[in-house]
């Protein structure tokens, strides 16, 4: 096995990529030297980082997040096979100029959907002319899917962002997603909201500081990056930091209706009154 592999210089401005956290970002780039030539590797904690990131024990408790944000970006499919799992670097055969024949074989199983052919990995309906889709190939294939081998979100996104499926969307991603483009309207973050991890989001500090820190974001250079940054710390932290509370117990308070109330008074002669005013609730 080659003892390097090459890193294209386009990972620098890769959208996906640098939507990712520093960390899945750092994992993504130190596992490429050790691919094989099919661009697959273990997709085990222990072997994965015992290769890739050995000196970096504090990615262990969070190995299976950055991996799933991999996933969630479309740079990497994991899958299970007799050996375990296996992570399978899905643009690694475009990026390098390896001569496949010289390298020695994987030992993994292909990923679902694909077959192994003498230059390399290919789409079953490439080398069959089958004519069946990608998505029943690969749920044809001998190869299992592991449960997080596609989008956490499971959610099919048009080019606007929207569900194609809207049955699948709750109102609260609908509502994320529509404050996202409307807040990003004009930049080329609107196209793309980061719907999948809307759910992990959501699932730690609720719609309303989701919807705030969405706002919150729009000055960042990386949105994305930026926001998943703050829930991971928050996560470690066990709650939502308590100025970003405030903020949105405000901002929700500030916007409950008002209602018409009458409080008793007593004027300077000591006689007693009522007079109404308005009250938010």
């Amino acid at each position: 096995m080659a003892k390097g592999r090459m890193l294209n210089r386009t990972a620098a401005v890769d959208k996906e990529l640098n939507e990712c956290s520093v960390e899945a970002h750092l994992l993504f780039l130190m596992t490429i030297p050790h691919l094989d030539r099919d661009g697959l590797i273990a997709g085990e904690p222990m072997q994965h980082l015992g290769t890739a990131l050995p000196f970096r024990p504090d990615f262990f408790p969070r190995y299976d997040d950055l991996i799933q944000e991999l996933i969630d970006a479309d740079l990497v499919v994991r899958y299970n096979t007799n050996r375990g799992r296996v992570l399978f670097f899905n643009g690694f055969k475009d990026n390098q100029t390896i001569t496949y024949s010289r390298e020695g074989a994987s030992v993994f199983d292909p990923p679902p959907g694909y077959v192994r052919t003498d230059t390399g990995l290919v789409l079953e309906c490439q080398d069959t002319n089958s004519g069946i889709d990608h998505e029943e190939l690969m749920s044809k294939s001998g190869v299992a899917h592991d449960k997080n081998t596609l989008k956490s979100s499971q959610v099919k996104s048009t080019s606007n962002g929207k569900s194609s499926d809207d049955e699948l969307v709750d109102p609260e991603i609908a509502q994320a997603i529509t404050r996202w483009q409307v807040v990003f309207a004009g930049t080329p973050f609107a196209v793309k909201p980061p719907v999948e991890k809307f759910y992990r989001w959501l699932a730690f500090g609720g719609p309303d500081v989701l919807y705030h820190m969405i706002e919150q974001a729009k000055d960042k250079d990386n949105p994305t990056g930026w926001l998943y940054t703050t829930y991971d710390n928050w996560r470690k932290d066990g709650e939502v930091a308590p100025y970003i509370a405030q903020q949105v117990a405000g901002k929700q308070s500030a916007n409950a209706p008002a209602v018409p109330v009458k409080i008793g008074i007593i004027w300077p002669d000591g006689t007693t009154g009522e007079v109404e005013t308005m009250k938010r609730v």
